[in-house]
């Protein structure tokens, strides 16, 4: 699948996003488990998140990304 800014991702790929919130941000890593082509979409399991307020938080069931 590619993306809008021409990037290509498969299953199995590690993605990363940030985003900002009036003073805070979010930042998250995943790898993602699913792509459905016809609606242009894929499924991530985020691993990790980092924000203002703490430093890493290992979240989520990993067993998708097993898949």
């Amino acid at each position: 699948m590619r993306n809008w800014a021409g990037h290509d991702f498969v299953e199995g790929d590690y993605v990363w996003r940030g985003a900002s919130e009036g003073n805070s941000s979010s930042y998250r890593f995943g790898r993602i488990y699913r792509i459905n082509e016809d609606k242009a979409s894929a499924a991530v399991e985020w691993l990790a998140e980092a924000s203002v307020f703490h430093l890493w938080d290992i979240t989520g069931d990993r067993s998708k990304a097993q898949e």
